[in-house]
This record gives C-alpha cells, structure tokens and sequence, in this order.
C-alpha cells in the first residue's frame, strides 16, 4: 500500500483547504456537519463528534459548483442539534431499574432539554444503544427473578435433599448379589515371527547389500544368503519372543494375585459393612449418625439431638429449627416491560412457606436417619423453635412431633412429596391455623 499525504490549512472560521495526492479540496462548516467541495464532486458530511457515527453523501458532480440541499436537515445531523449535543457531551445513555431510559450530561447529571431529547432520541445510535441497554436489562431482571426463585426453593423445597431409603429385602438382596471384582489379565500382544517374514526382510536385505563385479552371480549369491540365514534368524526372533512372552505372562500372574487379594478383602469390607448396617447395632448407628450429621449440609444450619434404642429400632431426633424470619419477606415478581420488582410477602405466604420448610427439614433429616441402617424400623422427629411468650421472654416450645415408619418411607420418592401432605399419612402432633401459625404441643416421648 502506497503513502497516502494529507494537509488542512485552517483559512476562515468554518472553511478549510485541503491538500491532497488528488488535488485541491475545500471543507466548509463545523466537524459534524460539513460539505467539501473537490474535483471528484460535492460531499455532505454529517455526524455526532466523539461517537464515531459519520455519514459521507455525494449531492453534488464537479468541483465547478456547488448544490445546496433543500432536504439537508433529513438527511444528517441539523446544526442546531449539534450545537446543542456539543454543550452536553459525552452523552451517556443509561436504564434505571424500572426499565426507564434516561440521558445524562458530561457531569453525569440528567438532560431536561426537550428540543436535544427529542432529537436525540430520534437518531440510529440512540435507538441502537436503547435497543441493547433494554436488551442487557431485560436478561439481568431474568436472571434476579431465577435467582430469587431457587433461594427461595432451596428453603421451602428442602425436603428434596433428602436420600432413597431401601427395606431390608433390598439389603439382602444386594448382599446376596454383591460380586468380587476379579483382575482380567491381558494377553500379549506382540505378534510370533513369521518365516515368510523373515524372508522377506533378509531378501529386501541382500538386495542392498549382497552384491558383485560379476553381475551373473549376483542372483545366485542373494538366493544363499537368503537360504543360510532364514532358520537362525527366525531361531533368534523366536527365543527372544518366547523370552518375551513369558517374563509378560509373569507379570501378569504376579499383578492378578496382587490385584485379586485386594478385591477380596474389598469385598470382605463391604460385606462386612453391609451386614453391620442390616444388624444395626448400637455403635454402628451411633458412629454412622454421628458422621452423617456432621457432615450433612443443608441451606440452613439446624442442630440436632439423637438417641437411639437399638432393641426397638427407634432413633429420636429433635430439631431446633431455624426462626421464622429465615423466610424472605420480600418477593421479586416480573413485570409486563420485561423487568423485576420486589414486593411485600403477606404474612399468610411467609408462614405457609415456613410451615413448609420445618416439615421439610424434618422428613430430609429423618431419611438420612433410615438411609444408615434397615434395622431402624422408625424415627421420632420433633421440631423446638426459640419464640417469645407474651412477656417477651424467649422460650423453647415444640412446633411439631412425628412418628415416622420405615414402610412408608421406603421405595417413595421423597423428593417429590409434597411436605405438608407428606407428614400428615404419618402418626402427628400440630396445632397450626389455617394461615400457618404454630401453636405450642407436646411432643412424643423423646429427648426433651
């Protein structure tokens, strides 16, 4: 590519010369809204300065004469406009959180100016950037409203962490069924000499190499060098894989009886494992509750007392369960424009959405229970809260008390039961409105 030389030489305000490669050119007006005149025609330039949006348009042929445009002003930037965007820029354009679009000066402060917004508003590059900026908001409320809604389910659906329970059979079964892995040697896998082959390799040989002065006996002489070589070469590469193939097929044996002694005592461990778990004794349940508990996690931190009879097969569990205002007390709905809003709960929802999250709490720790052993036949989950009597004191009062049986737990998919129902096919104790206000009960026999 050639270089290019250009020079303006400023001669009267607004009117500019322009030297170039290709002549002599004259630009008349302000940056933004110019028309030059020049040997290839008559351009009108139009544009907003520092956006880098720029129109060049021919309305004129030689450089001889000048057109004026009576439709100028349609067809760019008018002057007017441009003096007026020349006070304010750079012009920013932004969107508030109700979708509304708003333009904002160089010190960032909002633009009443009606004459400019109504020009503004009426070119490309405005229209272009509304058009993303509702775009970019539009994606971002989605995203608030999802993320609102799964937090909101991680609490009031937090019996969908709760495990598959199995029945005794089902342990049975498996400890019938139950294989020990056993190592699958390899064979080996290098291919025996061939003769053909080796033939072939000694004849592309002694074409290289056997030769002599006298051509009439060269054939000859290949042909016995083939013939004296072929058996003890072949000799040789078989010994060396015979070699071969055995200190592989050693290894192999060695790395099967390595390999199967410790699937044995694998599958020794887990039947051994899965026979305590059916026999469920004392220390089993206690060390295996233990561990689970600890290391269980919830969206919600909950403490938990335990005890277990292991000649029943019963596990107590008390629950103190978290407060109320755990419950999100604003809502975040969507809008007709495509936005987000939050909005006040009523006090009926906030309560229908705990009552959900308590019982829920319960039935997921209460199959985590069930998922240590077969042998614990059911679990005795009772749920305190702190709250206030009606002198302001906080006292411990029991919410809720359920006697859960294995059998109905056992091949359901917990997950998809719905808390309140799920809990009432179960023996209960509750006293709860109809708006879901909790009343104090006494529990079943347990810890407390």
């Amino acid at each position: 590519m050639g270089m290019r030389f250009r020079r303006s030489v400023k001669i009267l305000p607004g009117v500019r010369i322009n030297f170039s490669g290709s002549g002599i050119s004259t630009t008349i007006g302000p940056k933004g809204a110019s028309i030059n005149i020049g040997k290839k025609g008559t351009y009108l330039n139009t544009g907003i300065p520092g956006t880098g949006l720029y129109m060049r348009e021919k309305i004129g042929g030689g450089q001889t004469s000048m057109r004026q445009s009576s439709s100028y002003g349609s067809k760019g930037y008018d002057p007017e406009f441009l003096r007026r965007y020349d006070l304010y820029k750079p012009v920013t354009i932004k969107i508030d959180n109700s979708g509304k679009i708003q333009i904002f000066d160089r010190n960032d402060e909002l633009i009443t100016d009606e004459v400019f917004l109504k020009k503004m508003k009426a070119t490309p590059d405005f229209k272009a950037q509304k058009d993303q900026l509702i775009t970019q908001w539009r994606e971002r409320s989605e995203q608030e409203f999802q993320e609102a809604q799964d937090a909101l389910s991680e609490l009031v659906n937090i019996h969908r962490y709760s495990y598959p329970v199995k029945s005794m059979l089902e342990y049975e079964q498996m400890l019938a069924t139950m294989k020990k892995k056993e190592y699958q040697t390899r064979s080996f896998d290098q291919a025996e000499p061939s003769k053909n082959e080796i033939m072939a390799d000694l004849t592309a040989y002694a074409a290289l190499h056997v030769t002599t002065k006298a051509f009439w006996r060269v054939k000859k002489l290949r042909e016995e060098y083939v013939r004296d070589n072929l058996e003890p070469e072949y000799q040789k590469q078989h010994t060396e894989w015979e070699k071969k193939k055995q200190e592989f097929e050693k290894h192999q044996k060695e790395e099967a009886e390595r390999q199967n002694a410790a699937y044995a005592e694998e599958y020794e461990l887990r039947c051994a494992e899965l026979k305590e778990a059916m026999a469920g004794s004392d220390e089993y349940v206690k060390s295996h509750l233990e561990e689970w508990l600890s290391s269980s996690t919830l969206p919600v931190e909950v403490n938990v007392d335990y005890e277990y009879d292991a000649e029943a097969g019963e596990v107590y569990i008390d629950i103190m369960l978290p407060a109320e205002n755990i419950i999100p007390q604003q809502e975040v709905i969507r809008l007709s424009n495509g936005g987000v809003k939050e909005k006040a709960k009523s006090r009926t929802t906030i309560q229908s959405e705990y009552a959900s999250m308590i019982f829920g709490m319960g039935i997921c720790l209460t199959s985590g229970v069930f998922n240590i052993s077969p042998a614990i036949k059911r679990v005795i989950a009772s749920g305190f809260a702190n709250r206030r009597d009606k002198n302001g004191n906080l006292i411990e009062e029991c919410l809720y008390s359920v006697i859960f049986e294995r059998d109905g737990f056992e091949g359901i998919e917990i997950d998809q039961q719905p808390p309140v129902e799920f809990i009432n096919k179960f023996e209960n104790r509750y006293n709860a409105t109809q708006t879901w206000i909790f009343k104090a009960i006494t529990p079943y026999a347990g810890l407390r």
